[in-house]
């Protein structure tokens, strides 16, 4: 049996009534394939709501199954840049990338769906099943040719035993199919059908929130506990034990980022807790007005400072779990107050004892709260 439409996108029964009848008549036809019927629903909703990510993704869903990719996947790529945690849509990117030719797309788009959202399991399911399809039709091709190991053959016949790998054939996976279910995979007997977007109002609990108050002005910060949770729970536990109350940024340097979070007025450092592990390989990354963790030469070092990007910092990413690459974790953003930030990232600067880049009036952080 199908799932009810709350289940279908994990909603609790009691919260199905906020969703859109609209909407659930949309889906239902589209399901359907009635799109002459589903279109003015869509449209209607869209002339409300034109960022709403469920009538977008509705809508890009006719577009792929009225055999219109190229606009399918321009829809589609414009959802997973406004909303990159939802990682349904990239796996029918990589769908519509595949019927067009396009397998180094796909791989992409996967690679990117777990970037984002490295708990979907589905994604890391299609994107083996095609890194398998193309070494399927790498050892196919060597077949025919000139100057191959007498292991190509047992290597081919190996990968042709997996059943999700069997190219063209009726157990091929949902990769090569139509676009797959949210959070399942598509039912044997009929053909694959995403449902709406998740409700980005209803089904997730909102993102804590924390304000600095300095003495320049207040800066608001969204904290990311769904990427980097382990890092979010200490800067809130410092928050809440009045950690930051009366310290200082005593690190600026304009076009970098600024750092605080460590030493007061005096610039005597602060008594601090256990290190944290680094969550720098969390997929977000060092762009302005973001916030991360700052640390030692030891990776997983971080305890209470914190600097704020006021550049786009790429290389201060995290490529590879080795000392040289590990990164900086960022986990959250400033959401309000980025004058501010630039009027402290433009502050006259001096050398304090070992201490470079101090700005000569101190910038304090009077208060850290959180925003109820």
């Amino acid at each position: 049996n199908s799932p009810s439409f709350a289940q279908a996108i994990d909603l609790p029964t009691d919260q199905a009534p906020l969703l859109s009848q609209s909407i659930r008549e949309a889906t239902d036809l589209v399901e359907l394939r009635q799109f002459d019927r589903a279109r003015p629903l869509i449209e209607k909703g869209l002339e409300n709501n034109p960022r709403d990510p469920q009538w977008r993704f509705l809508e890009a869903m006719v577009l792929a199954d009225m055999q219109s990719p190229e606009k399918a996947i321009a829809a589609f790529e414009s959802l997973v840049d406004e909303f990159p945690e939802l990682a349904e849509p990239y796996n029918n990117l990589a769908v519509l990338y595949l019927r067009l030719g396009q397998p180094e797309r796909a791989q992409e788009a996967l690679e990117r769906a777990i970037v984002n959202r490295p708990d979907y399991g589905l994604a890391h399911e299609n994107l083996g099943d095609l890194y398998v399809q193309l070494a399927l039709r790498a050892y196919e091709a060597g077949t025919k040719a000139q100057g191959a190991s007498a292991f190509l053959q047992p290597k081919r016949d190996h990968l042709l035993n997996i059943p999700s790998a069997r190219l063209g054939r009726p157990s091929t996976p949902a990769i090569d199919q139509a676009p797959v279910r949210y959070d399942e995979r598509p039912p044997p007997t009929r053909e694959g059908f995403l449902p709406v977007v998740k409700s980005q109002t209803s089904s997730r609990k909102a993102k804590p929130m924390v304000e600095l108050k300095t003495s320049m002005g207040s800066i608001k910060l969204q904290l990311n506990d769904e990427k980097a949770p382990k890092t979010v729970a200490n800067f809130l536990s410092y928050v809440n034990d009045g950690h930051f109350n009366g310290t200082i940024f005593h690190r600026v340097i304009n076009g970098f980022m600024i750092q605080g979070g460590g030493f007061d007025l005096a610039m005597d450092q602060k008594n601090v807790k256990e290190p944290i592990e680094n969550e720098a390989n969390n997929g977000l990354k060092n762009k302005a007005y973001t916030v991360a963790m700052a640390r030692t030469g030891d990776p997983h070092s971080a305890t209470a400072q914190f600097f704020i990007n006021v550049a786009d910092n790429d290389f201060l990413d995290h490529t590879a779990p080795n000392p040289r690459g590990w990164g900086y974790a960022v986990f959250a953003e400033v959401v309000e107050g980025k004058d501010v930030v630039d009027k402290i990232r433009a502050v006259k600067t001096a050398t304090k004892g070992f201490h470079e880049n101090v700005p000569v009036e101190a910038v304090v952080i009077e208060s850290a709260s959180v925003v109820k």
